[in-house]
């Protein structure tokens, strides 16, 4: 594939081309077989490859090498990795606005283009810089937005990816670097890759070229592994670990000899066998194991040296759980012998309180005075029915007020124009309808607005005003139209008195031009004037011509006397009818303006007030009425709960008839005898020792009931205290062989000292297998990558060695070009440190040797020969930017001896792009490819948005 257009918009050198239809610079039939680009230094050829780099691969490494050398400070950097075109008359804005972009179209139809409104390339980590990526292929556009913090992540971009597929055909980490040194030659490029460059960094390079990047990648990888510290570090720390362990075993097997505790195996055996019997001792004491939940003693599937210590600790906090279970057990039965003796005091106390209720409930009822309350209940009743009467003539009133409630919103004013004092007729029947419903609202409530105070009459008919008003219209119509006649009139007599004095001011024009041979009038040819005629206005015995202009004279002045007077005349006309508009303004239109005002201010006040009237009428009511109900209902609930009192304390269902306080009475008097009889018993029997009035007796129970705590009645509680106190009883013998077993597994617990070994040794040895395992692993591992290492750099030189020696098209080139007069072929080779440029002997290293220009040439004829050669992409360019400097005419001439000759061989699919600031370099090549396929722009100046370019 090769690229075939290049479409530029303000970016770095190139603005806005003001020729072109989207003001891009454009660069069409580049897949020829070559295409120069000819220009002096500084006019954009650079900045031109720049844009496919950048478009591709969203970064210029000329530019990023300045960062990774580390030579300026962020500031200076930003300024140099400006993206965006910059011109000197730009403003802040401008420059903001502006959008830098570029579009690379191929042959195979593949398009790619990216923009950026960023202002340049990150150079710190907190920059943000972002661009947009367009990729056009098999007829779809897929975009992605590419950000400076994409790099910091793991995974690959999917632009990137996309990318590399079209190109290379699978994505490589590399490919950025690897795409454009396979690519791209330029001076930089040149000079970094034999002098500047070690001899590895040389061989890396060729190796992209050469394709061998996977062989590259084993051998850098296993080197990093080879070389790392890490490894060996991680080797020692495992051998330490598994020597420790060894070291505290034996301590340990000390102490357990010495604790008579026999091996690991029999110490964790005695544990988990007297343990499973301490489980079975606890599950015969069935109300034990439930209070210590049992489930908490289970034991870990298996007994281990790193979870003894846990369970043995664990069994000292529950021994001290059971000890305060059983003391706690005494301490109930104890209390449950006191209870037992107060229970028979508490249930008598229990009967008084009963009576004493009974009597209390009928004493307040003998005390109510329940024939008011049914009477009072009545009179409620009534009133409430009374306000709810009122409440609903209220509703009515309201529902009649929103028929005049369009009064507040009656739009009445443009029915008469004070500047004209005119009135339509809509004023007069607006007027009447407003005066007629204001009739029926103080008819409809004459009440309410007598409640209010207020004095309000009907406002005057004004049907004879509006007859008055009537006539003087009329004349002021008539006067209108006499006013419209006069001016017509006037108008008339002065178009014909214009036309008038046009003509007369022509005869005497006619007059003073010919006067010494006028002897008549030239218009009638009278030749003489009677005094008659003349009138006195000019002498008979003057000249005929004096007499003439005398005459036109007095005839002009009577013309513009007629005007006058019919001006005079509408001045009058006009002046009678601006007094009758006064008239009709001040009889007519203010007072009238004044009357509807008036008539719809008090309209809407009397409306406002009445409306609020009934609102606070109403709401007086309902207010008045939830009070009532709300007495009526605590009477009600009084009344049915005194009822119900009534029947269940004298058995009667009379209530209501009259007889209520005689029955209660009676009922009081029996009560009051049974108070008295329990009272004799209860201090005969000698169950009290004190006097036993009720408040006493209260005071007693809550003094027992304080002494016994419980649920439900006094009877339930004893009978369960006394099955409670049997069976802790039964608990307490049942616990003591647990205790005395937990006293044996506490036997087995190692003291702080010991306990602190067995952690560290258990730590250690309970990954003593994995930890031997991964040292094995990684002594193995260490030795296997030490072994492909020094494979991978044997083959890698071998086949570097092997591919360099055996590619003659760089000597040829070489050769052809010719640089230097003793060493005319060169050989590349590699050894461990890396690849070298020797002459043919092997001994001689040329780049040691070689000045500026000599090493331009050999630099060129390794790229060119390798870039022929190896099919690194599916990209068939290559790009030289200029590539011609410190040469001399004769190398020069050579050289383009070597483009021809590569556009005349089997390598002519390998199109060249070349730029270059000689003038004469470009000609020579247009002469020498006059015959084939050539394609060239020349950089012929610079203006305010870019370069000037013309295609040849």
């Amino acid at each position: 594939m090769n690229l075939k257009k290049v479409k530029i918009k303000n970016f770095r050198g190139y603005g806005q081309n003001q020729e072109s239809d989207d003001n891009s610079y454009i660069f069409e039939n580049l897949d020829q077989g070559l295409v120069v680009l000819n220009g002096f230094n500084g006019f954009g050829k650079t900045s031109f490859y720049e844009a496919i780099e950048w478009c591709l691969t969203d970064n210029i490494s000329r530019l990023h090498a300045l960062r990774e050398r580390g030579l300026y400070d962020a500031n200076t950097l930003k300024r140099s990795s400006y993206l965006k075109f910059i011109s000197p008359v730009d403003t802040v804005r401008d420059r903001e606005q502006r959008i830098a972009e570029v579009e690379l179209e191929f042959d195979n139809g593949v398009r790619v283009r990216r923009t950026t409104s960023s202002n340049f390339l990150s150079v710190t980590e907190r920059d943000r810089y972002e661009s947009s990526l367009h990729v056009h292929e098999d007829g779809d556009w897929q975009s992605f937005v590419c950000k400076s913090e994409d790099r910091l992540l793991p995974a690959e971009p999917t632009w990137e990816v996309q990318l590399t597929r079209i190109f290379l055909g699978s994505y490589d980490s590399g490919w950025k670097e690897q795409l454009f040194k396979a690519h791209f030659l330029s001076q930089e490029g040149m000079n970094d890759f034999l002098r500047s460059s070690t001899a590895g960094d040389r061989r890396s390079i060729l190796i992209r070229l050469l394709n061998l990047i996977p062989l590259e990648q084993i051998y850098d990888k296993s080197k990093v592994i080879k070389d790392s510290t890490r490894l060996s570090n991680k080797i020692n720390q495992l051998t330490t670990c598994i020597e420790t362990a060894v070291t505290q075993r034996r301590q340990i097997d000390d102490i357990f000899h010495a604790r008579n505790w026999g091996t690991f195996e029999e110490y964790l055996s005695n544990i988990k066998e007297s343990y499973s019997l301490l489980i079975e001792l606890i599950k015969q004491s069935s109300a034990y194991a439930e209070e210590l939940n049992l489930q908490e003693w289970e034991l870990p599937d298996a007994i281990t040296l790193n979870n003894s210590s846990a369970v043995l600790q664990k069994l000292s906090m529950k021994k001290e759980l059971i000890l305060a279970t059983q003391q706690r057990t005494n301490q109930q039965s104890i209390q449950i012998g006191k209870s037992i003796q107060s229970l028979e005091r508490l249930t008598r106390f229990e009967e008084r309180l009963i009576i004493h209720k009974r009597w209390e409930r009928l004493n307040d009822l003998a005390n109510l005075n329940l024939s008011a309350d049914l009477v009072r209940s009545k009179d409620l009743q009534e009133t409430e029915s009374s306000l709810e009467t009122q409440k609903s003539r209220f509703q009515v009133k309201k529902s009649q007020l929103n028929q005049w409630s369009h009064v507040n919103s009656l739009v009445w004013r443009h029915t008469i124009d004070e500047q004209s004092a005119s009135i339509v007729d809509d004023y007069w029947v607006i007027y009447s309808d407003l005066r007629r419903e204001y009739s029926d609202f103080l008819k409809t409530f004459s009440s309410e607005i007598a409640d209010l105070g207020f004095e309000r009459t009907l406002p005057s008919d004004i049907t004879e005003k509006r007859t008055s008003y009537n006539d003087q219209i009329k004349t002021r119509n008539f006067l209108q139209s006499q006013v419209q006649t006069k001016n017509g009139v006037l108008n008339v007599l002065s178009g014909m008195n214009t036309e008038y004095s046009r003509v007369l001011d022509e005869v005497k024009s006619y007059i003073l031009k010919n006067q010494d041979s006028i002897d008549k009038c030239p218009v009638c040819l009278t030749e003489s004037f009677p005094e008659i005629h003349v009138g006195g206005i000019a002498n008979a015995d003057s000249p005929i011509p004096d007499q003439l202009i005398a005459i036109i004279g007095h005839t002009l002045s009577l013309g513009d006397q007629k005007l006058k007077e019919v001006s005079d005349e509408i001045t009058g006309l006009q002046t009678d009818l601006a007094a009758l508009s006064k008239v009709i303004r001040e009889q007519f239109v203010t007072p009238l303006i004044d009357m509807m005002h008036h008539l719809q201010s008090d309209f809407r006040e009397l409306h406002q007030r009445v409306t609020q009237f009934i609102d606070e009428s109403a709401l007086a009511v309902t207010q008045e009425q939830q009070a009532i109900q709300t007495q009526l209902k605590v009477l009600t609930d009084r009344l049915d709960r005194d009822k119900l009192q009534y029947e269940n304390l004298t058995g009667k269902d009379d209530f209501g008839l009259g007889n209520e306080k005689k029955q209660v009475l009676a009922v009081l008097e029996e009560v009051s005898k049974e108070i008295k009889s329990w009272e004799e018993e209860m201090i005969t029997s000698g169950l009290v020792d004190f006097e036993p009035t009720i408040e006493r007796v209260i005071e007693e129970m809550d003094s027992l009931k304080t002494q016994i705590e419980g649920i439900g009645s006094i009877q339930d509680q004893l009978k369960k205290l006394e099955q409670d106190s049997s069976a802790k009883q039964e608990e307490i013998q049942k616990i003591v062989p647990v205790i005395d077993l937990i006293d044996r597994l506490l036997g087995y617990m190692p003291g702080e000292h010991e306990q602190k070994l067995l952690e560290g040794y258990v730590s250690l040895t309970g990954s003593m297998e994995n930890y031997q395992e991964t040292l094995d692993q990684l002594i193995k591992y260490k030795n296997d990558t030490n072994t492909i290492n020094g494979i991978a750099l044997d083959t890698l030189q071998r086949v570097v060695t092997e591919q360099l020696e055996n590619n003659k098209m760089v000597n040829w080139i070489y050769k052809l070009v010719y640089p230097h007069p003793h060493y005319k072929e060169i050989r590349m080779n590699g050894d461990r440190n890396g690849i070298n440029v020797k002459d043919i002997t092997g001994n001689v290293i040329l780049d040691h040797l070689f000045s500026s220009a000599q090493l331009n040439i050999l630099a060129l004829s390794i790229f060119l020969g390798l870039g022929l050669t190896q099919k690194f992409s599916n990209w068939d360019q290559l790009f030289l930017d200029d590539p011609i400097q410190s040469m001399d005419d004769i190398k020069i001439l050579s050289f383009i001896d070597v483009l021809r000759a590569i556009s005349d061989s089997n390598f002519r699919k390998r199109s060249l792009i070349i730029s270059t600031h000689d003038d004469n370099f470009a000609k020579l090549l247009a002469i020498k490819y006059r015959n084939k396929s050539l394609t060239q722009y020349n950089f012929i100046g610079y203006g305010s948005q870019g370069p000037l370019i013309q295609r040849v």
